[in-house]
Parts: C-alpha cells; structure tokens; sequence
C-alpha cells in the first residue's frame, strides 16, 4: 500500500497514494466463476469433513452420512498430538489419556491444514490479501479487511462488505507500512463500527508477533473497560482456534489478555515445554484515560485511543496526551507501534475542542510538495467520510447516498427552530469536516438561529459560493497587481466575491514623494472596508499559538443585493513572524482597493508607512471616541471593554438584519462560538466586528463624469434627414 507496486494499481483516497499489488489471473479470484450480478462478498466459513476424510483417533463411531464440523475434526488431530481426548474429561476436569494412542507433537490433519494455513496466510499483516470479484470488479482486501469481514464476529454478526471499509483498511495498511507515520485518525458517525474495525485491527498485529503489547484508553476509565470487555473479548471467544495463540487467559478475561503459556504444577511435560518455547508472549491491555497511564511503555502493536473526540477535559487533555503516547510508539529513532484514534465528536465544550487540535495537526493534504504525507505536524494522519455516504449500502457495498442524505436532511429540516436538537443531529450525522467541530453556541451574542440556519447552508457539500486560496503579487513587487490563486487545501484565504473584470480590481491611487518613494491611496472604501486581529504575545487561554486574522466587508449595494452588505473575505494565518501576517493581509485590501480598521493595543507596524501604504489604514472612529478631546484619533482601534462593548452591539444588530447574508463559514462559526470572557481565542471574530465598524465612516463615493449626450440626445443636422446622435 504504502510503496508503489510494479504491475500495481493505485487509488486516492483522503489524499494518500495506496498501492494495491497487481491481481492474479482471474481464474484464481474468488466469485469468478459466478454471474457478475451475483458477485458479492461471502464468507469462508470453517469446512466440515467426511469421517472418510479425517483420521480418527478417538475411537468414536461416525454414522456414513455424518460429517464433523471443525471442532470435532480438531478433537481428532489434538488426540493424536496429545494422546487425550479433550470431549471427555476426568473428575478434576483434565482430558483422559486415550489407549493405545502414541502422542506426537508432529502431527498434523492434512485437510485442517490445508484450510488452516490458507486462512493464515490471508491474514498475515505484511504479505497477506485476498482477492475477490465484487459486482465485476477484482477487488483486493488488505489482510487486515480479511479478518475483520472473515473472522471478527461484532455484537450484530459478522460483518458485511463495505466499499467505504475497504478504503478505510487501505489507509490503515499504509500506514502500517509506513515506518514514518505515528497513526491514523478516523471520525464518523455513531453506529459505523469503527471501534470494532480497530480492535480487529490490534488483535491481528498482536498476534502476528512475539513479544508484543498492545493498548487501549478511552474517554473514561469505565469505557476502557467496558470496550476490552464487552467488544474486544467478546470477539476474541468467537474466533476459531488457529487464531487464537497459545494462551493463559480464563474464560472471561477481565484487565487483559495475555498469550503466555499457562502455568503447570510440578514436572514439565513434553507438550507444556513446546508450548513455552512457542508461545508469543504477547498482551493486550487497557489503562486509564490518563496521560501517562502508558508512560514509560513501549507499545509495539496497535494503540487505541477510542472516542478522545467526546473526552472532556477535565478528564484528560487529549492533544498533551498525544504528545505524550507519541513516545510509547517511537523510541531511539525507531517506529515500533502504531496509533489508532477512532472517535465520534462531541460539542466543543465536551471534549471537541483539544481533539481538534489534534485534528487539525494530522491534515495530510497540508504536507508540502515532496514531503512524505504523515509528516505532519503530529505524525498522524487522518479519514472522514460524510454520514451520508455511511449510512445505507447495497449488496455490492456501495454507498446508497441520495437515500441516506434525504432522511438526514428531512431530519434536519425538523429542527430548524431548535439550534440545540439541530446541532446534536449535525454531530451524529455529520456531512463534512467542519460540521465535526460545531459548537454549542451557549455564549453566543448574535442571533443564533438565523447563524444556525447560516451554518448549515455553507456546510452543506453542495454549497461552492466560498473559494479557498491566497492573493499574490503578480510580479512580487509590493503595490503592483494584486492576483488571486485558489488554494483549497493551504490558503490562507476564504472569500466569496472576487470581481467579473480584472479592470475592476486594484484600485488605488499612487503618487510619489519628494524622495520618489510611491504612496498609495485606496480608491474603493466606498464599496469596503476591512478589519485586522494582529497575533498576539501575551499567553492564549487554550495554550494555543496566537492566529493573526482580518475581514473584509462589502458595503451596501444595490447591484449585489445576494451579498451586501456582509462580509465577503476572511484571513487567517499562523506566522512566525507576527508583520508577515499584515503584510499578507494588505494584497488582500490592495486587490479590492480598501483600507482596513486594525486592533492597535500592540501598535501597527510601521513597514506599513514605509512601504507608502499608510493610508491603507484607519484611524479610530469618532463615534467610538470616549472623550471629547482629539487624542483618540490615532491609527487603529484599541481593544477595551468600551470598545468592545460597542463593537458587539454593533454586530448584534447587523446580524439581526442582515445576517441571513453571511456566507463566509469561519466567520459564522467565530459569531456562533464568540465568548467576550476570552475574546482573544476569536481572532475571525475580532477581524469581523473590526471591518463592520470600519464600514461606518463617511465616504462620499467618488464622482462620477457622464456626458451630456447620455442624458440629452443630440441632432446631426448634416445630410437632407439628419439623425440623432
């Protein structure tokens, strides 16, 4: 999967290359011999044998047409490896010596092997596979997709095939062969069997191993438990026996399981001596949800951090835990584990928040050009399918997605008055990855159904009024042409307005001081007007690296009723160096010709000036003026509780009335999230309330030069008729 495969084929998916290896001849994939409408998964179930196909050693009568099932065919192999019949126990529960019955530890029932072997090797982590014809089309099955469908029995059966799965379990097998990634994310809907697909995963890569461990956390201590006990165990009593390794486990294994040989009283036989030499000496766990409950460890098989989406923090902080169980699957500049992170989401309050962190910081499509995918900011990387595409499937495995998107949305449709019950319903069936982190709106200051109604509109997967990407200088000059380029997976830009006519952009007005140096003025604060939230220094509530952000508003016009006036541009960027993010900012006000209102309580660069564009910025607006004197009228607008009151208010009542405009999703979100106890975490919504005040100063709209001959008509008087000019 990870390494390209000469005669191979590959497939996207989610933004990572996965090799498949070339099929075989069609004769030898399974379902070939079937009609294609007929070509759908089935099990290979555990065979049943002839007597005449078996040799017998327990001395039991068969009847001609009887046949044994795989347990009785292995009691009659075991009998002749042990000497002892394992049916028929003495008092002490021990199997009874057979007569005339040479153990041989040797042996081996061709036809059990034969099965036996071939499903092992199908499920064999690094060299196994299986290839099937599902509705026409040879299908691989990684290995670890094999015994999930084949072997793993969940509480509702054994499971069926799924194209999505298959996908899925490709992404899991590059990662597995990928010795610089730490793991793989995934997040869906409730119900989708993804805690399943990961424990299958982790017995698989325990077993196929020697000295092993491998671990589970989840968002409580109780749901640790409760996920070994009642889905891990559960499954591992269902499976046949050649795949479950020589073991001390009791028959209900509480706290872990564990393939050790089991212990025996006095002299060592024969057989317990073989079963120590080959045991794996392997474990399967759990620990509590906290950071350190497996520090210090090497975890070299799978480990499972389930549902860290709804663990809240006071339980755990899970973006420090992932720093902190990175070490347990790297050590000394190996990769000896993996991570598994399988979660729903839950509100932003319960847990949402520090997952995202950890979200954001596995987006593959973010590595740059040449970089190994999974070097990402956590090492992970991470799938998300929408509910809908989860939710119904045909006997092929097909996603039935218009019947699974029209009860979702009759679904939602209920509720459009209840932001509370539609915001739960988003979260269990979540179309997209910004519906994943949707918050609960409890501190919100605006209207919050009409943002509600807003936020489904631009989440839904069919809306593409918003472009993502960044503006340029056309020739890297400062104050030339300002361009824009789409950059869907790292721009730093959201906007929803460019112009029709490139004529129409870049306008501002340049003249040169007594030094030759150019001074721009911007010609079109009359149509908008921009806000700036600069980084900031001081510690951020949630320990996060301060996001510089701005916003651009379209003032009222007639001609674009559909998006004016609101705001039709966001900015947000991380840098390093806090004056780049201004910098950037400025091609963005270059292209629409505006000038910006910026938060200045750590003063404004002054490149700015230097570079001519002082007039870019504006002062402190009158009507936010404390006092009567002159001395607020500086450059910028300080953030205190004054201002801000202002500023809030003043937003409340634009949302009132226009907010059923807004399009811009980082902006809604920030209106909806917006708590004024912790303004700095809201850089967008700073940058929105910023640009809205900006948009109150006067500006008279420049003049307009019409000719006289288009308001009066003039007459030609030359020629016998004349005619109208």
């Amino acid at each position: 999967m990870y390494n390209p495969i000469e005669g191979g084929s590959v497939e996207t998916i989610y933004g990572i290359d996965c090799w498949a290896p070339p099929p075989p001849p069609n004769e030898e994939i399974a379902n070939y011999h079937l009609p294609k409408a007929e070509q759908i998964w089935k099990r290979n179930e555990l065979p049943e044998y002839s007597p005449r196909d078996i040799d017998l050693w327990t001395g039991t009568y068969y009847q001609q047409k009887e046949t044994l099932d795989w347990d009785g065919a292995r009691r009659e192999e075991i009998a002749k490896q042990t000497g002892e019949d394992i049916w028929d126990l003495d008092r002490y529960g021990n199997p009874k010596r057979i007569e005339g019955i040479r153990a041989d530890l040797n042996y081996v029932s061709i036809p059990l092997a034969n099965f036996r072997n071939k499903e092992l090797d199908r499920c064999d982590p690094w060299d196994g596979g299986y290839w099937i014809f599902i509705n026409g089309k040879a299908t691989w099955i990684t290995p670890f997709h094999y015994f999930y469908l084949n072997w793993w029995e969940i509480n509702i059966g054994y499971p069926e095939y799924r194209d999505l799965d298959r996908m899925i379990f490709y992404l899991w097998q590059w990662v597995f062969e990928n010795s610089l990634c730490y793991g793989f994310m995934e997040v869906a809907k409730r119900g989708g069997g993804k805690t399943y697909r990961a424990l299958a995963i982790q017995y698989l890569r325990t077993i196929y191993g020697r000295n092993i461990l491998s671990g589970i956390q989840s968002k409580t201590d109780d749901d640790s438990r409760d996920m070994f006990q009642l889905k891990l165990v559960e499954c591992y009593k269902n499976l046949p026996d050649f795949l479950v390794p020589i073991n001390d486990n009791p028959t209900d294994p509480k706290s872990q399981l564990r393939f050790f040989a089991p212990s025996k009283r006095g002299k060592s036989s024969m057989f317990h001596r073989l079963m120590q030499r080959k045991a794996i000496r392997s474990t399967i766990n759990f620990k509590n949800a906290q950071p350190k409950a497996y520090d210090g460890q090497t975890v070299n098989g799978v480990f499972i951090r389930d549902e860290e989406g709804k663990t809240v923090k006071a339980v755990c902080d899970v973006a420090y835990r992932h720093r902190v169980t990175r070490n347990c699957v790297f050590r000394d500049g190996k990769m000896f584990g993996k991570i598994y992170s399988t979660t729903t989401v839950d509100k932003m309050d319960k847990g949402g928040e520090q997952f995202k962190v950890i979200w954001d910081g596995s987006n593959q499509r973010k590595v740059a050009e040449g970089l190994d995918p999974a070097d990402t900011t956590t090492g992970m990387i991470r799938v998300f399918f929408p509910a809908y595409l989860t939710e119904y499937f045909d006997i092929y495995g097909q996603p039935e997605s218009i019947k699974a998107r029209s009860r979702q949305q009759k679904e939602r449709d209920k509720l459009v008055n209840d932001p509370s019950g539609l915001m739960s319903e988003i979260l269990q069936f979540p179309w997209n990855e910004r519906e994943l982190f949707m918050s609960s709106g409890a501190t919100c200051q605006y209207d919050l159904n009409t943002l509600r109604l807003r936020e489904q509109i631009v989440l839904d997967p069919d809306f593409n009024k918003v472009r993502i990407g960044d503006f340029y200088w056309e020739n890297g000059v400062f104050g030339g042409v300002a361009r824009w380029k789409d950059n869907p997976d790292n721009g730093k830009w959201e906007i929803a307005y460019l112009f029709e006519e490139k004529k129409d952009s870049n306008q501002f007005h340049v003249e040169h001081d007594s030094l030759g140096n150019p001074v721009f003025t911007p010609l079109n604060e009359y149509k908008f007007a921009g806000g700036f939230d600069p980084t900031k220094t001081s510690k951020q509530v949630d320990k996060r690296r301060s996001a510089a952000a701005g916003v651009i508003s379209m003032k009222a016009d007639m001609w674009r009723p559909h998006i004016s006036p609101t705001w039709i541009a966001d900015y947000v960027s991380y840098p390093i160096d806090p004056e780049q993010a201004w910098m950037d900012f400025l091609i963005g006000l270059f292209y629409y010709g505006c000038p910006f209102l910026p938060e200045n309580n750590l003063g404004i660069p002054s490149k700015i000036r230097e570079l001519g564009a002082g007039a870019f910025v504006m002062n402190r607006p009158e009507n936010t003026f404390t006092t009567n004197n002159r001395s607020q009228d500086t450059p910028g607008m300080p953030s205190n509780e004054a201002t801000n009151d202002y500023m809030i208010k003043r937003k409340q009542t634009h949302v009132v009335k226009y907010g059923k405009l807004m399009v811009l999703p980082r902006v809604i979100r920030n209106s909806i999230e917006f708590d004024p106890e912790f303004r700095t975490k809201y850089d967008v919504e700073v940058a929105s309330q910023l640009s809205l005040v900006a948009t109150e100063r006067p500006v008279p709209p420049p003049p307009i030069e019409v000719h006289a001959t288009e308001l009066f008509p003039a007459w030609d008087n030359s020629g016998v008729f004349g005619k109208i000019v």
